[in-house]
């Protein structure tokens, strides 16, 4: 690893004509930089050759989602979204937001959650600020068309959500939409645990057995049946959570938590060769391979890398935001 490459706080994302490279974008003020990792070869290159330019507000910690239909990864980054060309290393901007859009613009401003959509649609899930008063947030998201270069938004209906910030949202095989966690105005969001129907874009609240309590600026995945739930904070009694746990949905009416590793300190990470995400099973075994909590992976560095990036991206955007949320970048302003 570069010695001087802050890897904790960036987002990385994937890319590469087998999707084994993992890309780390460093920039500042007057440069762009852009770090790879080849997770075949174990080998890091530093000052990546691209063409074109990024968005003049261009963040580092805003996330990035990879499209291998497309071949493209994309980040929302204040009104546009950036595109990197994951094959090709051509990086170019989005159309702008809509005008009439801004409301949403502004609530997806410090990375809110994102899920993309087998259509090629991506979702920017709305995420409320400490001093928003905006309540209907959640009965809105907005939508770009990575195909068509084009936005809009959906609205939905049924049991929606409070709106919050510091949660996460996660896409199940069969289109439903889990959000989990965060908060509203300091105090855990209610329901902690929310299903939007992406048939219907219908929210609704599915009964939990053994809740684990609400968490928030956590990281989330979904893993076959699983939605996989690592590090953040106890919304309620504000603690660090050191457990990682996971979440049974194959019922829909009814998920079931549970404990997958209480020691994230000496968490054994197992070896892992294989470089398609694990598929669904007919299994019952209440229980989950540990392999699989790493399957998106061709080997323990991706594991580490996903897992220290991801923690390290969220611990400092919660503090960048305690005192920046209120600056929304201007032409002129930066």
């Amino acid at each position: 690893m570069p010695s001087n490459f802050g890897i904790s706080v960036y987002w990385p994302f994937l890319g590469g004509e087998k999707n084994d490279i993992f890309f780390f974008v460093n920039s500042s003020l007057d440069s762009l930089n852009i770090i790879t990792f080849d997770t075949r070869l174990g080998i890091w290159t530093t000052n990546l050759s691209f063409t074109g330019q990024s968005n003049k507000y261009y963040f580092n910690l805003y996330p990035w989602i990879s499209n291998n239909y497309t071949g493209k990864a994309y980040s929302l980054q204040f009104s546009v979204v950036d595109i990197f060309d994951i094959i090709n290393f051509i990086w170019s901007n989005s159309t702008k937001i809509p005008l009439e859009h801004s409301l949403y613009d502004r609530s997806a401003t410090f990375g809110s959650p994102q899920v993309l959509m087998p259509n090629n649609k991506i979702l920017y899930f709305p995420e409320s600020l400490i001093n928003d008063n905006t309540t209907t947030l959640m009965a809105s998201i907005l939508v770009y068309d990575t195909i068509t270069n084009s936005w809009q938004i959906t609205n939905t209906s049924g049991a929606i959500p409070n709106h919050r910030t510091d949660y996460s949202a996660v896409l199940t095989s069969d289109g439903r939409i889990i959000i989990y966690g965060g908060t509203s105005k300091f105090i855990a969001a209610t329901p902690s645990l929310a299903v939007l129907n992406t048939s219907s874009y219908e929210w609704s609240v599915p009964s939990e057995i053994n809740h684990v309590g609400p968490l928030t600026s956590h990281a989330s995945i979904m893993v076959k049946n699983y939605m996989i739930v690592a590090f953040g904070t106890n919304a309620t009694n504000n603690q660090s959570n050191n457990c990682i746990y996971k979440l049974d949905i194959s019922d829909p009416l009814r998920y079931k938590w549970s404990l997958f590793s209480n020691d994230t300190n000496n968490f054994a990470l197992p070896k892992v060769n294989s470089t398609t995400f694990p598929t669904s099973s007919n299994s019952q075994d209440n229980s989950i391979p540990s392999h699989l909590f790493f399957g998106i992976g061709v080997g323990v560095g991706i594991g580490i890398i996903v897992i220290l990036s991801f923690a390290g991206f969220l611990l400092y955007k919660k503090k960048f935001k305690n005192v920046s949320e209120n600056y929304i970048p201007t032409p002129g302003s930066a």
